[in-house]
């Protein structure tokens, strides 16, 4: 098993929400996907009794906002593809190596800001959850009809995304103008219980679907 790195403030620069545009380098660019059972990965994993939650699992899938979700939450993912066969996609501008779990896959595109984002938005379907700490992300989600889950257990919905935005915004110009300074506090062990929590109450659903 890979060492895990010790992540603090793991938030992407903040932004305005604004509706997004297509990246030149993306599309000059097609993003790579490959699995975990490539062989370019080398990380094994350590496998428990693997199930398969029912049909559901093949059209509801997990995106992961890859460049900025701590090592700890993934590996929470990790071990969720790996006993339930839900499909877990990790998408970032870099190479990942991630577990040999079959439902594993790494989505790699080109640096860019926002270039991951938008791969996210336009693969995401209604039904889909994605993990992200990117508020405007995962307000665009919400919007095509998926699920938005913050690596620190906070579900986004429809009925709170707007306050966030709100919020996202004002603290932004708080920071502009240097009355807050500093990032986000470390990861907690009540943050990674509170992500564990929504993301098996979300793959519970998938049973009811």
């Amino acid at each position: 098993m890979h060492s895990q790195k010790h992540w603090g403030a793991y938030e992407r620069p903040s932004r305005r929400f604004a509706p997004r545009r297509a990246n030149a380098a993306s599309a000059t660019w097609p993003p790579v996907e490959f699995s975990s059972t490539s062989p370019r990965q080398r990380i094994s994993w350590p496998r428990t009794e693997s199930r398969t939650l029912g049909a559901t699992v093949a059209t509801a899938s997990i995106w992961v906002d890859a460049d900025a979700c701590p090592n700890v939450i993934k590996e929470i993912l990790f071990r969720a593809a790996d006993r339930t066969g839900v499909t877990v996609t990790l998408v970032a501008n870099q190479h990942l190596a991630i577990p040999r779990v079959p439902s594993l896959r790494v989505l790699q595109v080109t640096a860019g800001f926002d270039v991951a984002d938008n791969e996210i938005v336009k693969r995401v379907v209604p039904g889909d959850l994605v993990v992200t700490a990117d508020v405007p992300l995962a307000a665009e989600v919400i919007a095509k009809g998926g699920e938005a889950l913050n690596p620190r257990g906070e579900r986004y919905s429809r009925d709170t995304i707007r306050g966030v935005l709100i919020m996202r915004d004002f603290m932004d110009t708080m920071r502009a103008s240097g009355h807050v300074g500093g990032g986000p506090p470390a990861l907690t062990q009540a943050d990674r219980n509170a992500f564990a929590s929504h993301l098996d109450k979300w793959l519970a659903g998938l049973t009811k679907s």
